[in-house]
């Protein structure tokens, strides 16, 4: 039973919710950074960078197929996002050009733009539902094809059962929530979103030498050296970064932008000119007067980090926040 135009548009006005599951489905499963509940009963298959639920009913030959794709890098635009997705996913392969009316959801973060659209398959008359979600630098598509409406019910399900992984940055350094304690100045977070992060960090350092003449032992001249850094990032995990540098009478300045990935414990900036920059999270403490201290060892794009017991042996507090050897410790001022 082919769909008709009221029945895409009907599936539109719910095939995507930020609610809680409708727990139709029992068996929850995770693909990336979607976590959904399995249509039951459904077979399984899985590609390269894609899940595919489908289900056929042998006597009225209804059928539909469900497909999840793992999350890319957003273009920063849900809209942008769904066209490029459309175009890809479903214009190219079904020879259908145009890019239907669009139905967009926000919540929390995240962006959902839906379409539907009358396609063929293998000759037969069918429909596609797609959704692409955007948010937190990524995107992921979901889309239907079917040819029979019962089966709006059951995606609509599915679709309330969908949890995004925001990604969350661990940190080893724990301390009681809400209170300071163990000689620290403020207070720790466990863990530290997107949302924590966003606002304008800074972290410099500098040297002065002084130099004595071997022969007379006579003062020879001093040299000067420092550089700042600043990273101003977004909530969508966009960032800007500027750098300022300067050693005797030679200033060197530079900017570049760039996305940051949390994975794990670890904070992964992808610069666009630069090369990227990957940091294990040692510390994120909250002052009392509101300003933050970001504390950060560098690592290789594919080290490990510091282990508990490198924390216990390289890393202190004796300045009230945490510092390890050879760590960074960026501060982000508090709101006037």
């Amino acid at each position: 039973m082919k769909l008709s135009k009221v029945a895409l548009l009907a599936a539109l006005a719910y095939v995507f919710c930020f609610a809680a599951s409708a727990n139709i489905f029992c068996q929850t499963e995770t693909f990336g950074s979607v976590q959904y509940s399995r249509p039951e009963g459904w077979s399984k298959s899985e590609k390269s960078g894609v899940t595919i639920f489908s289900d056929t009913d042998q006597k009225t030959g209804g059928f539909c197929i469900l497909s999840i794709y793992a999350a890319v890098q957003s273009s920063d635009s849900p809209q942008k996002d769904f066209a490029q997705q459309w175009q890809s996913l479903i214009a190219q392969p079904f020879k259908t050009t145009a890019i239907p009316k669009t139905d967009v959801q926000t919540d929390d973060g995240w962006t959902s733009v839906s379409g539907a659209s009358d396609i063929e398959t293998d000759g037969n008359p069918s429909s596609v539902i797609m959704t692409v979600i955007s948010g937190y630098g990524k995107t992921t598509s979901i889309y239907a094809i079917l040819n029979d409406r019962s089966y709006l019910e059951q995606l609509a399900n599915f679709m309330a059962s969908i949890k995004l992984d925001k990604t969350v940055a661990d940190s080893p350094a724990k301390s009681a929530p809400g209170t300071p304690q163990n000689g620290f100045s403020g207070t720790l977070k466990e863990s530290v979103t997107m949302a924590d992060l966003t606002g304008a960090w800074s972290f410099g350092a500098g040297s002065v030498q002084s130099y004595i003449d071997s022969s007379s032992g006579d003062y020879a001249g001093t040299s000067t050296a420092f550089y700042g850094e600043q990273y101003f990032i977004r909530a969508d995990g966009m960032f800007t970064y500027k750098f300022t540098g300067r050693s005797g009478n030679v200033t060197v300045r530079e900017s570049d932008s760039g996305r940051l990935e949390l994975a794990g414990g670890f904070l992964n900036f992808k610069f666009k000119g630069r090369s990227p920059r990957r940091f294990q999270l040692i510390g994120f403490m909250t002052q009392p007067n509101g300003a933050v201290i970001l504390s950060l060892h560098g690592v290789k794009q594919d080290g490990p980090g510091f282990a508990d017991t490198d924390i216990a042996q390289l890393c202190s507090h004796s300045k009230g926040y945490m510092m390890c050897v050879g760590s960074e410790e960026w501060a982000r001022l508090p709101a006037k």
